[in-house]
């Protein structure tokens, strides 16, 4: 029976083309981007389930107790791992600092790589394989593993094993393994693996005693075969009771004591993600799983709302075949089954074409980060199969139920009559449906590029024009400003810890104002006084840092507008000589500069502090002629080469670092835009649907009136007027929609566009061209084909 079925469904593909290419195309493009974002949610829940030993391996986790609440971190003290060892249900432990970010340098190219410290225990305990490696790849001291990709950055295709890198601060590393690149989903979030005997600076692996710090790193543990978790919890409840009183030693400590509590790896997911501090990879949390279901349900409905629009517009013609079935001895549930395995065959090779289709759409950013991450495996084809029956149903459940419940004595009596849910309202309903989602897209999309583009003409409070700055690793900045000012094109030079854009904040300070007790935290950067003007920052009172200013005292500090005002000064003017506490500092307001956008538009101008503290310089702003910026630039790396040969020289125009970030942010749109044309086009391609059946059942009617005298415009209307009524229910539903969605974005901005009529009219009018377009793409040919052939009879 089933290849009966089988067999009808081919046959009536074949026959309806048009209604079957339309139905196909939606089901494929939906069901790629579905497939995608729904592999995505099940990487989610497969973190580190390829690990040797997943049921019997433990991370544990600290819950620090404080009198008014608790706070939970992946990491934990040093010591657990040790203290754990000598229990005899674990079989070993092993500790991963929390590392860091490091500008690594090979001599002649120098990459960021975030480095972890640890023991060789972990590629025990762990299944991370190295392609490169020797016998004790992290046995040694000054011994590390990298990456694959990073390796690849690095040395290209060549073997790295035995080569040098250096790291700032640390000294030379030999590489001794390169760590091969995993697709499956891991917590874990590393480039390089360093060996934690290496340096003072792997110090919190190795120290015994030290309970307080917590956020050292992170405590794995292997049990025995026949342990378990109880076994674990119970230790780790008697380990918890011992920390308070060694808590009260430590002066300053405000928490009453520890709680450890084992986590297996398998539950390190989005569940436990966002009540987690110090997550190493924290992957989607929940609202962006929600965010993403929704998507995957609105493409599913999108095309499946075509499916069924179309497929009940052509029960008419199908009844007939309903009613001869029945006559004849079938049941209802044959038919149903009959209508369904028709539905799933279309999406099965809907779903094989969406495969084929997932590859290209790598191109787009987003997806091709996704498409990086996702492993596809027999669970994953399972997945699949799930997805294409889900879909299935949704299509094919409604049209296949009410074909089958035709009577056989009308549908055979009375064909021409028979209606289903009221004739075409519920169908036309569908297109509405679609049409409003479209609206809602369409104005979300219009909103975020006038955003966009309002960013990128906004008067963030600098010029960033003929500025190029320099980071340095270690280098004295006082030569290096000497060096470059010597240059005839440089005009000024300055050294900074932080630019506007590029770095939030060096970090935070209290400012006090002892007049009115006054504190408000700040953030701020450490500047000298060329600052301001390379920038072209502008002073509204006081004055600059002068040029004459020690390096080891910090008697006067520069604040923004913002930060005046809620210290509650009356005008810039008044602060001005005051005298205010800076952390433990005792300093004078000598200046107050107009507010600049020191990070993005959604956190706006926020309290500022300009400091003058030289220990914290890492970065010199050079100031140059705009003639010949490449022959500046030459100049500047001969000075550096001269005073520092062996250190790689790197350059930034600022300009182009803030085009760059825009056009960054710009991307983030691209998936938008993807979006968006897809949804408009399934919601026209069940447009055309809908417009040709409609023609293809008036045909005769079109005809006649032909004959008669009507003019090919009245005929159009004569078709078209129904669809267009569509379009304008569309938007008058999708509008109000798009506009709490636009308004709630906004919302986060602190400078932001004013949503006006005008986008409201553009999202409008770009919906309902095109979907007038459409419209007239399928009534113009019906409306002037010569009334002989549509009125000619077999």
């Amino acid at each position: 029976m089933l290849t009966i079925y089988i067999k009808i469904a081919f046959r009536n593909l074949w026959k309806n083309k048009l209604f079957s290419a339309i139905n196909i195309t939606g089901l494929t493009f939906s069901m790629a981007v579905g497939l995608i974002f729904v592999l995505t949610i099940k990487s989610q829940f497969e973190f580190d389930h390829f690990q040797p030993y997943p049921d019997r391996t433990y991370r544990i986790i600290t819950s620090k107790l404080f009198e008014n609440g608790t706070d939970i971190y992946a990491t934990s003290p040093a010591i657990l791992a040790r203290k754990l060892e000598s229990y005899s249900f674990v079989e070993k432990s092993v500790q991963l600092s929390s590392g860091e970010t490091v500008a690594a340098s090979d001599g002649n190219k120098e990459l960021a790589l975030n480095i972890k410290y640890t023991t060789p225990t972990f590629l025990t305990l762990f299944n991370f394989e190295l392609t490169e490696h020797n016998n004790n790849a992290l046995d040694e001291p000054n011994s590390i593993i990298i990456s694959e990709q990073k390796a690849e950055d690095f040395w290209g295709k060549a073997n790295p094993v035995g080569k040098v890198l250096n790291l700032p601060g640390k000294g030379n590393f030999k590489i001794t393994g390169v760590i091969k690149t995993n697709k499956q989903p891991t917590h874990f979030n590393f480039d390089a693996l360093v060996s934690a005997g290496s340096s003072a600076n792997t110090r919190q692996l190795t120290d015994s005693e030290n309970w307080a710090n917590t956020e050292s790193g992170y405590t794995y543990v292997l049990l025995k075969k026949g342990a378990g978790n109880a076994d674990l919890q119970k230790a780790l409840a008697q380990i918890s009771g011992q920390t308070g009183s060694f808590l009260k030693t430590i002066p300053g400590n405000k928490s009453t004591g520890y709680q450890f509590i084992a986590q297996n790896i398998l539950e390190i997911n989005p569940a436990s993600h966002s009540m987690i501090i110090g997550e190493m990879n924290r992957g989607l949390d929940w609202s962006a799983i929600l965010i993403i279901s929704g998507l995957v349900l609105l493409l599913l409905l999108m095309a499946g709302f075509n499916y069924t629009s179309l497929s009940l517009a052509k029960s008419i013609n199908r009844a007939r075949e309903v009613g001869v079935r029945k006559i004849n001895g079938a049941k209802r549930h044959q038919i149903f089954a009959q209508f369904l395995t028709e539905t799933v065959f279309l999406t099965f090779l809907s779903a094989g074409l969406a495969l084929l289709l997932i590859p290209p759409l790598g191109n787009i950013p987003l997806f091709g980060e996704i498409l990086a991450t996702i492993q596809i495996d027999g669970k994953s084809t399972l997945w699949v199969i799930g997805f294409a029956l889900l879909v299935s149903l949704i299509a094919g459940g409604l049209p296949a139920w009410l074909l089958s419940a035709f009577d056989p004595m009308v549908v055979l009596k009375k064909l021409t009559n028979h209606s289903i849910l009221g004739g075409i309202g519920f169908r036309k309903a569908l297109i509405v449906v679609q049409f409003t989602v479209t609206t809602i897209f369409i104005t979300f999309l219009v909103i975020s590029k006038e955003q966009t583009d309002f960013e990128r003409h906004f008067d963030y409070g600098f010029s960033p024009e003929n500025l190029v700055y320099v980071t340095t690793k270690g280098e004295d900045i006082p030569t290096l400003i000497n060096g470059f000012s010597q240059i005839a094109s440089v005009k000024s030079v300055s050294a900074t810890s932080g630019l506007p854009l590029r770095e939030l904040a060096t970090g935070s300070c209290f400012v006090s104002n002892p007049k009115n007790a006054d504190s408000l935290k700040v953030d701020y950067y450490s500047v000298d006084e060329n600052f301001l003007t390379n920038l072209n920052i502008k002073l509204v009172a006081g004055t600059n840092f002068p040029a004459n200013l020690s390096g080891t005292d910090e008697s006067s500090v520069i604040l923004n507008e913002k930060a005046i005002k809620q210290l509650n000064f009356k005008n810039p003017g008044e602060a001005i000589g005051r005298f205010v506490q800076l952390d433990s500092a005792h300093v004078q307001i000598i200046g107050v500069y107009k507010d600049f956008i020191n990070w993005n538009l959604r956190f706006g101008s926020m309290p500022f502090a300009l400091r003058y503290k030289p220990s914290e310089f890492n970065q010199v702003l050079i100031k140059i002629d705009p003639g010949n910026p490449a022959k500046t630039t030459a100049a500047l790396e001969s000075v550096w080469k001269k005073l520092y040969p062996k250190n790689a020289f790197h350059y930034e125009f600022y300009d182009s670092f803030m085009e760059s970030r825009i056009a960054n942010h710009e991307k983030d749109f691209v998936l938008i835009d993807f979006l968006t044309g897809l949804v408009l086009s399934i919601a026209c391609l069940g447009l055309v649907g809908m417009v040709s059946y409609s023609v293809e059942v008036r045909i005769k009617e079109i005809g006649i009136r032909r004959t008669l005298g009507a003019a090919g415009v009245q005929l159009i209307w004569l078709i078209s007027h129904g669809f267009i009524k569509v379009l304008l229910w569309a938007g008058i539903l999708g509008l109000p929609v798009g506009y709490y969605i636009g308004h709630s974005m906004l919302k986060s901005y602190a400078y932001r566009i004013d949503l006006s009529a005008g986008l409201f009219l553009t999202s409008f009018l770009s919906m309902f061209l095109i979907g007038l377009a459409t419209i007239l793409s399928q009534t113009y040919r019906a409306s002037y084909v010569n009334p002989v052939e549509s009125l000619r009879s077999e």
